[in-house]
Order: structure tokens, then sequence, then C-alpha cells
């Protein structure tokens, strides 16, 4: 089946920026690559994904928080090493929960 997400041309070297939705909940952000592959269009997302960036708590902010200002965007730079064809990108959030779950159970 024929995938519906944006697909974009990219070199080795390049800034790609990506848009991600609002959230409210503090933590980092990071990004993967999954590739060479075939056809993007028609690949199913399994395999080995390699992490090629990631920000999380910079002065103060955490990386949401720091989106919130630039519409929630965020621009990387593909490695310079990059093999040429079809790469698949996944965007991924860890936000953590805070307090402590054993407290919040007492009581």
């Amino acid at each position: 089946m024929p995938r519906t997400e944006a697909v974009c041309a990219a070199a080795a070297g390049d800034t790609i920026k990506v848009q991600w939705d609002s959230s409210t909940h503090p933590g980092p952000i990071t990004h993967f690559l999954l590739g060479p592959i075939g056809d993007a269009t028609l690949e199913s997302g399994v395999g080995s994904w390699v992490k090629i960036d990631e920000q999380s708590y910079v002065d103060g902010q955490w990386a949401n928080e720091i989106m919130e200002a630039v519409d929630m965007t965020h621009e990387f730079t593909l490695p310079s090493n990059l093999e040429s064809g079809d790469y698949l990108v996944c965007l991924f959030s860890n936000f953590w929960r805070c307090g402590n779950p054993l407290n919040e159970r007492a009581g």
C-alpha cells in the first residue's frame, strides 16, 4: 500500500526542516533514518533505524519549548556520508512523566 506521508528529495549533508504537532509535555526529541531502501513510498518501516539527531534540554528549555518559538519546527543536518537512495525519517518524542508513581498511589 503506498504511503501518504510527504516525500522529498534530499542529499547527504542537506539541512532538513520538520514540523511537529504542538506539545506541552517537556522532554527531548529524536530523529531517526531507515535506509537506504527500495521505494520510500512502499516501505513498511521495519528495519534498523539509526539516530541522526537529538535535542533535549538547552539553556533551561526543553525541545518542545524551543520549538514553540519557531512554529513547532526543528532543523537538522543529514549525515555527510549518507549513501544515495530512499530513506524514511522517524520523529520521536520522549516526553518524560514527572512524579513518583509510588507516592501517587499512596493515600
